[in-house]
């Protein structure tokens, strides 16, 4: 079985670690609202300034940590030889050493890294997923799911902005995809 993993909100807190330095920074929460639209006008600010700096920081990338369990599950999965792993993630391309080197540090698997522009990334992620011949999908982001769910069969790791997605399977947390990923084995 070989799976196509998301890493930012998937396998990484990014966003909640993002904000706790936006918050101890500038006392506020990020306009998250805004990441949707690069044209929106917080990004002229001193805050959406730092935020597009620190989207392409690799130090903060290099440092995140894993989900509680995730290192643990991906283990588990990467035990049967026919299984593999397929990191895809919307990063800035010169963020590929810091995104293998986090993998590392957190223990996780070897497998292969795909970063994909943030522009368009649905269609960049059911490339991958077509010439990889996927099995499994496990992702945050609803547009992606959505193209991706008649290629093949999606997990949509719940986070606050997807709870109305209504296609496909549902984890809240990485024993969810443990339970999953060991029934498609069987």
């Amino acid at each position: 079985m070989k799976i196509l993993l998301d890493l930012d909100a998937v396998v990484f807190d990014t966003y909640r670690e993002i904000n706790i330095l936006h918050k101890a920074l500038f006392g506020k929460d990020i306009n998250f609202k805004a990441l949707k639209d690069g044209m929106d006008r917080y990004w002229t600010t001193e805050s959406g300034r730092w935020l597009m700096r620190t989207f392409a920081d690799d130090l903060f990338y290099a440092e995140l940590r894993a989900y509680k369990g995730c290192r643990e599950v991906l283990r588990i999965f990467m035990r049967n030889h026919k299984n593999n792993i397929v990191y895809c993630t919307a990063r800035h391309p010169a963020l590929e050493e810091a995104t293998a080197y986090s993998i590392g540090r957190n223990g996780l698997p070897y497998g292969d890294i795909a970063i994909v522009p943030r522009e368009n990334c649905q269609i960049e992620k059911l490339k991958i997923a077509i010439i990889e011949s996927v099995d499994v999908a496990i992702e945050d982001e609803t547009r992606t799911l959505f193209a991706l769910k008649d290629q093949c069969t999606t997990i949509c790791f719940t986070q606050d902005y997807n709870k109305k997605y209504p296609f496909g399977l549902r984890a809240e947390n990485w024993n969810d995809i443990h339970k999953i990923l060991t029934r498609m084995q069987q």
